[in-house]
């Protein structure tokens, strides 16, 4: 058997070579050794790196000098404010203090008032007299009338003043009660005081009167 022609040998050289899967060839191509070898940063790649980072840098200490001026003004403007109302405050020193003396001299006005009020109130009261257990609707149409007659025929029929006078009566509440509640209080006001301290002597004299079989 004779030697394969080297044209045959070719041949099945193209073959095997083209044998070779395509997606395989692709890969290869495509990671080729230049791409997959890491390549060292020139001296060019670093300066311009530094001076990328400067740049930022830069821009970083300017953006805080704008935000430092900012800050400055408005401490120097709250500062101004401070100054000038500290200033108003020391121009209202008279005024305040005589606003004090005004407001301490109201006070004691107020109070010598309240006093006044109090001690009147009870002059007013020291002529009044309670009257408990009067039956109801047994004054009439005039309470006033009803005590003057009542109280001298009943309590003090002898040294009563010649004065002696009930200015003004009235039952407390001023809603009538309700049917079977006791008899409302009669609140009076006698003329003068001496007259009052008489019925009361009287009447603790006395003890217990009845009217209408209800005892008063």
């Amino acid at each position: 058997m004779g030697k394969p022609s080297r044209r045959w040998e070719a041949d099945n050289t193209r073959d095997v070579s083209d044998s070779t899967p395509p997606e395989q060839e692709v890969v290869r191509k495509f990671f080729s050794e230049e791409e997959i070898t890491p390549k060292e940063p020139t001296l060019q790649d670093v300066m311009q790196a530094i001076t990328a980072s400067r740049t930022a840098l830069e821009e970083k200490i300017d953006s805080l000098a704008s935000d430092f001026s900012v800050l400055r003004d408005d401490h120097r403007r709250l500062a101004e404010r401070v100054t000038s109302a500290e200033k108003q405050l020391k121009e209202l020193g008279p005024e305040i203090e005589g606003a004090s003396k005004i407001s301490r001299q109201m006070e004691k006005i107020i109070k010598d008032l309240e006093l006044r009020a109090e001690d009147a109130e009870n002059r007013l009261r020291q002529n009044n007299i309670r009257i408990m257990g009067l039956p109801e609707k047994v004054e009439g149409t005039s309470m006033v009338d009803f005590l003057e007659k009542w109280l001298k025929e009943n309590i003090a029929e002898e040294g009563l003043s010649q004065f002696f006078a009930v200015e003004r009566a009235h039952r407390v509440p001023a809603r009538p009660s309700p049917l079977g509640v006791p008899a409302r209080p009669v609140i009076a006001k006698l003329l003068h005081y001496k007259d009052r301290d008489h019925l009361l002597t009287q009447s603790r004299k006395k003890g217990d009167c009845t009217l209408d079989n209800q005892v008063i």
